[in-house]
């Protein structure tokens, strides 16, 4: 696949969008050394530090595609995504629904945010995916407490890659799962699980549940049991733990 590599830019999402309405043809990536507004869901902000964390964006075309695959789309990415670093850390990694991923003790390693954008009648997807390779060197970059609650890859790997390996490996997970039109991914999550049969409260607009987390449906929707045993379908929102 095609890596467009920018030098600076505000976010690698935007970037990829804009790239796609000059008519640029999918499948492709943007990379970027310098993120001036990389964004998370929420429009949270995102930490970037040129070398030490990977800003791309993965563009492809969703048109023609069932709902299902469309909606379970963050999910599946999640899976393949977290699938091919674990390997790579030789321990195993886990998805936080619905876009993060976590190592076992529970710090964040990788944010993930998939946007549509609509090119005449038709939609395609950019995936951006902003992880955290080397953080070494960045206690009084990051805030404190986001700091102590992230992890890195590059600590945990059992084989030594370079950054641009690390870039090109992502890619690539992002790339042939988008491609994929099937659930297998799905059907695996539970697998990389990393709230299952936890506590959690979900906000979902001004709106938020408690209950316990039961894993996905075949859309990759959150299954949330409710104190009266009752499960609710929950197809977007922020999941937090609960205090024990």
């Amino acid at each position: 696949m095609e890596i467009a590599v920018l030098e600076e830019t505000g976010s690698s999402n935007d970037a990829a969008a804009q790239m796609l309405h000059n008519g640029e043809e999918t499948p492709f990536a943007v990379l970027v050394k310098r993120q001036t507004r990389g964004r998370g869901r929420l429009s949270r902000r995102w930490f970037s530090e040129e070398g030490k964390t990977l800003c791309v964006s993965v563009a492809a075309d969703f048109a023609d595609l069932p709902s299902p695959l469309v909606e379970s789309a963050t999910v599946r990415v999640g899976v393949a995504v977290c699938r091919t670093l674990s390997a790579l850390c030789g321990e195993k990694l886990f998805v936080k629904w619905p876009n993060d991923l976590y190592s076992a003790d529970g710090k964040k390693i990788c944010g993930m945010l998939a946007e549509l954008v609509q090119i005449g009648g038709a939609y395609k997807i950019v995936f951006g995916v902003g992880a955290n390779y080397d953080l070494s060197g960045c206690e009084n970059k990051m805030p404190r407490d986001v700091f102590e609650k992230s992890a890195d890859v590059l600590s945990r790997l059992s084989k030594k890659i370079t950054f641009d390996e690390f870039a090109k490996v992502v890619v690539e997970a992002v790339g042939e799962e988008l491609a994929r039109r099937d659930f297998s991914a799905v059907e695996q999550f539970g697998e990389f699980d990393f709230l299952r049969g936890k506590k959690i409260s979900v906000s979902v607009g001004g709106d938020t549940f408690a209950g316990v987390a039961r894993g996905v449906n075949g859309r990759g929707n959150l299954l949330l049991e409710l104190p009266d045993g009752g499960i609710k379908t929950i197809n977007s929102g922020e999941a937090t733990l609960r205090s024990k």
